[in-house]
Formats: C-alpha cells, structure tokens, sequence
C-alpha cells in the first residue's frame, strides 16, 4: 500500500495510537529498567538464547555496550550466561525463570 492509497489523517492516528502505546508499556516497567533492558529481555523471551553480538545487531547497540548490559541483568538475576552445547567457543545469554517474568 502507498502513502496515496490511506485515507487522510491515517497515519496521524496511527502515529498517535503507537505513541500512546509505547508511553503505556513504557510506564509499566521498573523504574530501574531500561527501554534497551526490556527490549532485550522480551528478544530473549521470544526467540531463546542468543549471543551478545546478535543480542548487540537486534538491539541497534555496539557490542561493548550489550555485554555492559548483559552483566547488569545477570547481576540482576534476569539472565544468565550458557555455554553453547553445539559449538563450545559461544556463550548463549538465557532468560532465568525471573527474567522471564
């Protein structure tokens, strides 16, 4: 669909009923938690296990600052470091049974 073919004021509405979602779940979280925190929490919770370097592509953060973020939640008791049973050079970041809630 073109931007021709919506009706007008479409996008406006949509545009204002994202924003208000995303203020909403925005509201919800901790006080101590971190858009990219709960970002990185709900991609662990939706495709499992993953490296810091896939965690740091998804995520649209370097490298250096996903790991950065990765030790605070494990420190936090929401995810923990596993070794990879297929290749055991990879560490996989996993959601703990409190990260996933």
């Amino acid at each position: 669909m073109s931007r021709h073919d919506t009706a007008p004021g479409a996008s406006a509405a949509i545009g204002a009923a994202l924003y208000r979602l995303a203020t909403r779940t925005a509201r919800r979280l901790p006080r101590d938690m971190s858009l990219t925190s709960a970002a990185t929490l709900a991609t662990l919770d939706r495709t499992g296990p993953r490296r810091i370097t896939d965690l740091a592509a998804v995520e649209g953060v370097t490298q250096p600052a996903m790991t950065t973020l990765v030790r605070v939640l494990e420190e936090s008791g929401l995810v923990e470091r596993r070794g990879d049973a297929s290749d055991k050079r990879v560490t996989l970041v996993c959601l703990t049974q409190a990260g996933a809630s």
